[in-house]
């Protein structure tokens, strides 16, 4: 009965170990998913100019122009949407 218990033991470490492994590698996409956007630049902002037209469509005494504004890509924290609407000037 003596020779079974070192087994034992060993089994039981052996059992907690392989147990604690899968746990640590279920838990890490877990982890990820919930924290998601902590610490990462999610929302831009305006550093960098919008391209509203060229400078040669634009003349000295020419009468005005109306030009619709875009936006080449906007972000927001889950999505990335291109050519975004802003509306006019």
């Amino acid at each position: 009965m003596s020779n079974d218990t070192p087994r034992r033991g060993f089994l039981k470490t052996a059992t907690v170990f392989l147990g604690g492994a899968i746990g640590a590698v279920l838990a890490v996409p877990l982890v990820r998913y919930v924290i998601f956007p902590v610490g990462r630049k999610i929302v831009v902002a305006g550093d960098l100019p919008v391209p509203v037209v060229d400078e040669a469509a634009v003349k000295p005494g020419a009468p005005p122009l109306r030009v619709q504004i875009r936006a080449p890509e906007q972000r927001d924290a889950w999505s990335k949407v291109t050519d975004v609407p802003l509306g006019a000037a």
